[in-house]
């Protein structure tokens, strides 16, 4: 039984190690992110204009995906009002389509984006860099830079995780309103963590390099893994197997080896 015994052991420690070898799901290698219908961020930021600061919360959403597009709602929440921006991407490229708003106060805007707005270009990777060149709304063409800074980590309310920025050479991204996007008024940096799925951390300057809004992860908490308990139910569920088939082996060899009575002598009548 000993040689079985061992046998079993040795599978089942070996099933162990590798399942908990596995590194876990991680997109750091800055490729496109993987997202779900209904997941949620939030963040939390301000913007400036001459002598007013302006607060705000907001909670983005996947709301629709398909094969080649996905529809992001973002709810913001502001000190004088709300807004419901949508934005169409293309997908999993997250080339801006359209997008639109709706504030509190009735107004609403539309804007479309030919050739889509390539606002990043995965595969992320340090040194990276593309141009871009569209017409919003059918008007002049917008002429746009981004590169890719060195990877590094970034601590934010809902936790620390890494990131990639990404510098831009206008203000503004398409799921958070902060500013405007528009070339020539000034520069950004985007935070984008493919642990998280979308960006970590937003900051804009001004043409002298004064900062002048900023928004930060405050949830889902960090680090975030894709089903970060399944690995855990398969190692268990392999202990579980693993024990159940030592003991259900030695049971069986001990019930073999267990003495057997001496025949009975034929009954005489």
């Amino acid at each position: 039984m000993s040689s079985t015994f061992g046998v079993v052991l040795a599978i089942t420690s070996l099933t162990i190690a590798v399942l908990i070898s596995t590194p876990p799901v991680s997109a750091r290698t800055g490729g496109s992110p993987v997202w779900t219908v209904g997941e949620e961020w939030t963040y939390r930021g301000y913007y400036l204009d001459p002598g007013v600061r302006w607060d705000f919360t907001v909670a983005v959403k996947v709301a629709a995906l398909s094969n080649n597009s996905a529809l992001v709602e973002a709810n913001h929440t502001f000190s004088s009002g709300w807004m419901l921006q949508r934005t169409l991407f293309r997908w999993p490229s997250l080339g801006v389509v359209c997008s639109n708003a709706t504030f509190s106060n009735g107004r609403r805007s539309d804007l479309c984006y030919t050739p889509p707005l390539e606002w990043l270009n995965f595969t992320l990777q340090a040194g990276k860099a593309w141009n871009v060149s569209t017409s919003p709304g059918g008007l002049e063409v917008w002429g746009y830079r981004y590169a890719v800074l060195p990877e590094t980590f970034v601590e934010t309310p809902a936790g620390t995780t890494s990131a990639f920025p990404v510098t831009q050479t206008a203000m503004g991204i398409p799921m958070i309103t902060v500013k405007n996007v528009l070339p020539g008024q000034g520069t950004a940096r985007t935070y984008f963590s493919g642990d998280v799925g979308n960006l970590v951390f937003y900051e804009a300057f001004d043409q002298g390099g004064a900062k002048v809004a900023e928004a930060t992860l405050t949830s889902p908490a960090l680090p975030r893994r894709a089903n970060p308990a399944l690995p855990v139910f398969i190692t268990v569920g392999a202990i579980a197997v693993a024990i159940a088939a030592v003991v259900g082996l030695g049971l069986f060899v001990a019930l073999r080896r267990r003495p057997r009575p001496p025949p009975r002598p034929p009954v005489t009548l």
